[in-house]
């Protein structure tokens, strides 16, 4: 969750999808301190996701790689060098789609 912290930009689109959340919050609950009840799961609950954390993890992997097969429909408008990805994947066009080298279909 930390390295969710750092670019919570681009995991926005996990995050908006209903099992994608789902999925994250459970993840989330296996990093509450023990000393802060609203932030711990109960201990059954802590257990439960610790034994499906791997399935997790393959569920948004699999999640981030059905988006890279079928990515989201470009904007018809221009985009700007400078400007934020149509992509939505938080960084600027530059640095994603619009790199060079990069086909885009």
């Amino acid at each position: 969750m930390c390295g969710v912290a750092l670019r919570e930009d681009a995991w926005r689109t996990l995050f908006s999808d209903r099992q994608g959340a789902s999925i994250v919050g459970l993840i989330a609950s296996l990093g509450g301190e023990p000393d802060d009840e609203d932030a711990m799961a109960p201990p059954k609950e802590v257990t439960d996701a610790a034994e499906q954390l791997p399935e997790m993890i393959a569920a948004i992997a699999e999640f981030w790689r059905t988006r890279r097969i079928n990515p989201p429909p470009h904007h018809e408008s221009k985009v700007g060098r400078n400007d934020p990805c149509p992509c939505a994947s938080g960084r600027k066009f530059k640095k994603c789609c619009g790199a060079p080298g990069r086909v885009l279909s």
